[in-house]
């Protein structure tokens, strides 16, 4: 059973801060989010922009947001994140989301405001689980389709 901090270690870092590790996992084409706790407005722009470059960068597809170890975000951050930061982590090449659900009942509340954003802008292409390893089997599993009509095939 493979775990996130794991996965992490092997992985590019693009940030690590107390309450998020960005990274790059090269072997599953795949950004991750490790959330842990609490982060201010501020902190999440930081966290936006770091993701972004991280997409471009790596012409990524595909992300995983584990969530189970955050808090509650204000309104102004998750205003953020359902907009603007969605918005543009599609148009840097984002195909597919997979989020593990936060366990606290308060965050939970948090990921249902952003949930209908991510959905609208990714139908059929943005899942939750409650379970790392179902989070990550969906994920990397996921095909991307270029313009061209070719199939790309996971390495």
């Amino acid at each position: 059973m493979l775990s996130i901090s794991s996965l992490i270690k092997e992985s590019k870092t693009y940030l690590d801060k107390p309450y998020i590790k960005v990274a790059w996992h090269p072997q599953l084409n795949l950004i991750i989010h490790d959330w842990k706790g609490f982060a201010t407005f501020e902190e999440i722009l930081e966290v936006g922009q770091r993701t972004l470059s991280a997409v471009q960068m790596e012409h990524a597809t595909k992300v995983l947001y584990d969530t189970r170890d955050m808090e509650v975000l204000d309104d102004r951050s998750r205003n953020y994140i359902a907009g603007e930061f969605t918005v543009k982590m599609i148009r840097a090449g984002i195909h597919y989301s997979a989020t593990i659900l936060p366990e606290d009942p308060f965050a939970q509340c948090t990921i249902q405001a952003i949930k209908g954003s991510m959905e609208r802008h990714l139908p059929e292409r943005v899942r939750y689980f409650n379970a790392v390893n179902k989070a990550l089997d969906w994920v990397v599993s996921q095909q991307v389709i270029p313009k061209s009509g070719v199939r790309l095939v996971h390495q």
